[in-house]
């Protein structure tokens, strides 16, 4: 009864709260982008498209992201003298560079771009770090915590993972050559491809 009439309660409130009635058709025939349902609100944020990060060889690079995690080429190309990513990047203009971007299954594709500049230095692997490209193992942590040491590479400590909605896992980590940090999890009963 108590739960009943709370709920009456806060349906009253939102209904007699200021702009309540002037809202209520733009809210009620929104939708994302007409694949939502009615009533659906539709989203005005921003789209993330991809994370990006940066190496000094490409063809070693895809010794973890397409050899070891099973990822796909969808696009390489050699940025042109005037490309805006020597800016974004600050690299100079007169550097060998090579772009390439990767799908992670047919759901998501380009999700992960790679710069290559020939001749970079590794950062110092006891600066904080800036950024991190996050992955689900799905099932792959074995064979990648296995695989690294013969591609020269050692996993960080490793703790228990539990997630915001109470799922089990294990998260860990590692550097690539170039100093990247690669964050890696998997929740408990993924498979093993």
């Amino acid at each position: 009864m108590r739960s009943a009439v709370f709920g009456t309660l806060c349906l009253l409130l939102a209904a007699c709260s200021p702009g309540a009635g002037e809202n209520q058709e733009a809210d009620g025939a929104a939708t994302t982008d007409g694949a939502g349902t009615a009533g659906e609100v539709a989203y005005d944020g921003v789209l993330f498209r991809r994370g990006n990060i940066v190496v000094s060889d490409l063809e070693r690079a895809y010794k973890i992201w397409i050899d070891l995690f099973g990822m796909e080429i969808d696009t390489e190309n050699i940025p042109d003298c005037d490309s805006l990513s020597y800016d974004l990047f600050n690299v100079p203009n007169t550097a060998r560079t090579r772009f390439a971007t990767l799908n992670a299954g047919s759901e998501q594709s380009r999700t992960l771009g790679i710069y290559e500049v020939t001749g970079l230095l590794p950062d110092e692997q006891d600066r904080i770090r800036r950024g991190a490209v996050v992955i689900n193992a799905n099932g792959r942590l074995d064979a990648i915590r296995a695989a690294l040491p013969g591609l020269g590479l050692s996993m960080l400590r490793e703790k228990t993972l539990i997630t915001v909605d109470q799922q089990v896992g294990i998260e860990t980590g590692f550097h690539d050559w170039d100093g990247n940090l690669i964050v890696l999890y998997e929740l408990e009963g993924a498979q093993t491809p």
